[in-house]
């Protein structure tokens, strides 16, 4: 059996990082010129960078692009990065709050998106889209995707108003691990409008990809939030 086309543009560009071809800082070439490059989608390519950026390798900055990852020499901390340090679901978010759903709708979903869920072309997702507020003041935007197949039983409820472990229980989907990543990017209109500030400013994002106790993708979100990133010593 052939190497799959995703892990033969991992070691492209590992081979190319090791080689000093492509120094720290260095943009990677876009998912469209490496589609074409290995003849395959950008959901293969999205979920070869996905890999990298978890494994330190790369790092994605939302609308500019993919880039090489400096060698790690220190710890990086960021304000509000108390998220990361949460428990394993979406729903144990330790932080005492309240959301309010802004919407909900069924979308084509993103590559990156397609990729953590792995979904098929022309398979859509739920998207619900909902601010946190802590103290009566908002702390953080966040975007629920869920595959579409999966939770179609629930759409036209107000899903805004339900925690996941309750749509998952509606839907007979027993929630396993969930895997958090978190990157900096730059933030568009839609989250922009959710979070009160300007399309194109610098915030970071955290990424929860949760899967079922088979180890299936069921869902992903994304929690945005503001912060200026801080180093402290070790």
């Amino acid at each position: 059996m052939g190497v799959p086309i995703y892990m033969r543009i991992q070691q492209f560009i590992l081979d190319k990082i090791k080689s000093g071809e492509w120094a720290p800082g260095a943009t990677i070439p876009t998912e469209a010129e490496l589609g074409r490059q290995f003849g395959c989608s950008r959901v293969t390519v999205a979920m070869a960078l996905r890999e990298l950026v978890k494994d330190g390798a790369i790092y994605r900055i939302q609308g500019k692009g993919s880039f090489v990852s400096a060698p790690k020499a220190k710890k990086e901390f960021y304000t509000k990065s108390s998220l990361s340090e949460m428990a394993t679901t979406v729903d144990d978010l330790s932080i005492p709050g309240e959301h309010k759903s802004l919407g909900v709708a069924v979308e084509e979903p993103s590559p990156e998106v397609a990729s953590v869920l792995r979904l098929r072309e022309g398979q859509r997702v739920v998207v619900i889209d909902r601010v946190k507020y802590v103290d009566g003041a908002p702390f953080c935007a966040e975007q629920l995707f869920l595959p579409e197949l999966i939770f179609a039983p629930v759409v036209e409820e107000q899903l805004g108003e339900l925690t996941f472990a309750e749509l998952a229980r509606r839907c007979d989907v027993t929630p396993g691990k969930t895997f958090v990543s978190s990157q900096p990017v730059i933030c568009d209109e839609r989250v922009a409008l959710m979070m009160g500030v300007d399309a194109g400013t610098p915030i970071l994002r955290f990424c929860f990809e949760i899967d079922d106790v088979q180890g299936h993708p069921i869902a992903c979100e994304f929690a945005f939030v503001e912060g200026k990133q801080e180093r402290k010593p070790l």
